[in-house]
This record gives C-alpha cells, sequence and structure tokens, in this order.
C-alpha cells in the first residue's frame, strides 16, 4: 500500500512526458507540409495557351455550355472567368479535352481561365507559376493583336502536385507584348 501513491506518481509522469513525444513523432499537419515547400517557381504543364509566338497548345477548351458568362462588359480588365479545378466531376462540367489529355486528380489539378472580352484579338502569351509569401501567383501574358472582332484568351494548365492546392491562388492577367 505505501507504493501505491509512488506507482500513481510514476504513472503521471509517464504521461506527461511520453505521449507528447510520441504524438508528435509521427504526426505531420499542413502547416508542416507548407514547410516543406519553397517559395519560387511551380511545375505545370500547359494545356492551352502559347509555348511561342508562333507555336500554340489547344489540348483542352472551356466548355461555354455549362460556364456561367458574368463578363459582358468589353475592356473592362483582362481578368474575366477564373477556374480552379481539382476533380474529375470539374473537369467533365468544365473543360473538354482532347483524348491524349491524362490527369491524375489524386496527384494534380488544373488553373485556368478566361480574359474578359476586348475589341480586338487577344492571344495567350506567356504563363507563370511561382509561390511566394505562401500565396500560388498564375501569370497569364496577354497579347493584343489587330483584329476586327471582339475575343477573349483562354488559357488552362495543369499544376503537377497537389500540394499547392493548400495555398491561397492569385489569378494575375496582364498585358504582354512578344
Amino acid at each position: 500500500m505505501k507504493n501505491e501513491p509512488f506507482k500513481q506518481l510514476l504513472f503521471i509522469f509517464v504521461v506527461l512526458f511520453a505521449v507528447p513525444s510520441m504524438i508528435g513523432s509521427g504526426c505531420s499537419t499542413d502547416a508542416d507540409l507548407k514547410d516543406d515547400i519553397e517559395d519560387g517557381p511551380v511545375p505545370f504543364e500547359i494545356l492551352k495557351g502559347s509555348l511561342s509566338p508562333t507555336e500554340y497548345v489547344n489540348l483542352c477548351f472551356l466548355n461555354f455550355e455549362n460556364i456561367e458568362d458574368t463578363t459582358t462588359n468589353i475592356d473592362e480588365g483582362l481578368s474575366g472567368i477564373e477556374l480552379i479545378i481539382d476533380s474529375q466531376t470539374e473537369l467533365n462540367t468544365y473543360i473538354i479535352c482532347v483524348d491524349t489529355v491524362s490527369i491524375n486528380f489524386e496527384q494534380e489539378f488544373l488553373l485556368g481561365g478566361i480574359t474578359n472580352w476586348n475589341t480586338t484579338t487577344l492571344r495567350v502569351g506567356d504563363q507563370n507559376l511561382e509561390l511566394s509569401n505562401d500565396t500560388l501567383y498564375y501569370q497569364v501574358g496577354i497579347i493584343n493583336r489587330i483584329g476586327h472582332s471582339p475575343t477573349r484568351g483562354q488559357y488552362l494548365i495543369k499544376v503537377l502536385s497537389r500540394d499547392y492546392l493548400e495555398y491561397p491562388v492569385v489569378f494575375d492577367i496582364y498585358w504582354d507584348e512578344y
């Protein structure tokens, strides 16, 4: 009976010191994952846009039948509709791709969009994806070309890691020159 309080005190010490170290040793959190990802360029593949002034990629198209278009004003900024597609269901709803395009939504996701209407012909130029200060920046350069009918620019990339879905996305659509 004299050892009973000692055993209880020993048990309390074991619980206080051993359990927190066991819990923390094998678990990771979203904050830990974010700490592992460094600022800088993010790997992606262009599915719609330009590779160069003469080389275009048209592997996917936006399905306008299922996209509610709220952008009717001409020349009111560049960014129109912005999409983050992270499931096969969303892909089937909003995007139409050629048969050769493969997207594994367990490992990848899509970023894309459409510019507002413009009075001239638009073409997508450079596309860039970068992580900076815990924010994902999707930069799309739009090239203004001489044309006589209103057009819109479409752009779409496949981000090669779902780890970046944890970050807020800023669509930076800007005028570019080639």
